[in-house]
């Protein structure tokens, strides 16, 4: 791809998911920084910063959510130059349209603007940053808020899952429409900056991966009502493993276990039993960024401790929606070695694990 259409895939790829949409208004007025989401992203939610590095390693949705949020309605309008028109959370960034402007906002754990023709070095709120202007009078800003973003990062090291690399550059677009009030420019660098201020609250460091991105395992437990989805990842790690605990592992899959460990991307694993001994576990304890009708979950319709519930494939496992209009589900996979249970029955077994794991997240239990 040459650098011209590079950069215009990225400044056309925000305008292209507004086709179709049903527009909201009123959203300035009313004033709520989580009104006025089109119903083609989460419901709106607040989501805050966990402070420090950890703000580098949250899951796409509830990073999109972070991004929405982090300015109120009335606040956007100002940046934009004119009234919101709509603006919701998708996977990983927002998108808002204003002022006659479509900007979308979003973290990134590449160096995104380095790759287009033209960069340019620039100052944004004392951190270096680099802006590139197009000839339709678009614009894309990148701004390495921690360190993570200063250097160019190693997906191996962090597990060779994309959404498991530390996001560390803010990465911003702006596509005008006609005459907007403000220069798409200045906008950019009006929004940095106040995004900025989300992105660099103080708090802890983001810790070091082990082997192939693997993470000690050290008790948390989760929060309640479902918000384990947007805990940064070492700790969603922890709180999956912990909701899952040796009582439910031995009765359900009638093996002690052996192992609990957590991956820099979020996700539990916990392996028990002995391989050609009555067979060999190892469950999966993830928090997808999807929707339940997504492609990953296309079997039968189940209802799990409650929640709907859908059952997948051998890779994808068992998918539970926590909350009402959330594209985040719980999601756990059995794999198992030395033993003759058809697929059939490895998905009940998924099912009872998480009939009991759901209440565990939801504060039921």
């Amino acid at each position: 791809m040459t650098n011209a259409r590079r950069i215009g895939a990225l400044l056309l790829a925000a305008t292209a998911l507004l086709a179709g949409c049903t527009r909201v208004g009123g959203v300035a007025e009313a004033g709520d920084p989580v009104e006025g989401y089109d119903k083609r992203g989460s419901a709106a939610r607040k989501v805050p910063s966990p402070g420090g590095e950890l703000v580098s390693l949250l899951n796409p949705e509830p990073t999109g959510q972070l991004l929405c949020g982090a300015l109120s309605a009335a606040d956007w309008s100002t940046v934009l130059g004119g009234p919101v028109q709509s603006r919701w959370s998708q996977r990983g960034g927002c998108l808002i349209e204003g002022g006659h402007l479509t900007v979308y906002a979003a973290l990134s754990w590449q160096q995104p603007c380095k790759t287009l023709a033209n960069p340019q070095q620039v100052d944004v709120a004392g951190r270096a940053a680099t802006a590139v202007s197009t000839n339709s009078g678009g614009e894309v800003l990148c701004v390495p808020f921690n360190h993570f973003g200063e250097q160019e990062l190693d997906r191996q090291k962090f597990g060779n899952s994309e959404d498991a690399v530390p996001k560390g550059t803010l990465h911003l677009t702006a596509t005008p429409g006609n005459n907007p009030p403000k220069a798409a420019r200045q906008v950019l660098h009006e929004l940095a900056g106040r995004l900025l201020g989300e992105l660099t609250k103080p708090g802890p460091a983001a810790p070091v991966p082990g082997e192939k991105g693997a993470l000690p395992f050290t008790p948390f437990p989760p929060p309640a009502d479902g918000a384990v989805v947007d805990l940064p990842h070492p700790q969603r790690a922890a709180a999956l493993c912990t909701a899952a605990t040796d009582e439910m592992f031995q009765t359900i899959l009638g093996a002690p276990v052996r192992e609990r460990q957590l991956t820099y991307g979020g996700d539990c694993t916990i392996s028990g039993g002995e391989p050609f001994k009555g067979g060999a576990h190892t469950v999966w304890i993830q928090i997808l960024s999807t929707k339940l009708d997504g492609g990953l979950y296309n079997g039968a319709e189940i209802t799990v401790a409650g929640r709907p519930a859908k059952v997948g494939s051998v890779l994808s496992g068992t998918g539970v929606l926590l909350r009402d209009k959330m594209d985040n589900l719980l999601a756990v996979r059995l794999m198992a070695l030395g033993d003759n249970r058809t697929d059939e029955a490895r998905r009940g077994l998924e099912k009872a694990l998480a009939e009991q794991i759901v209440p565990k997240l939801l504060g039921s239990v």
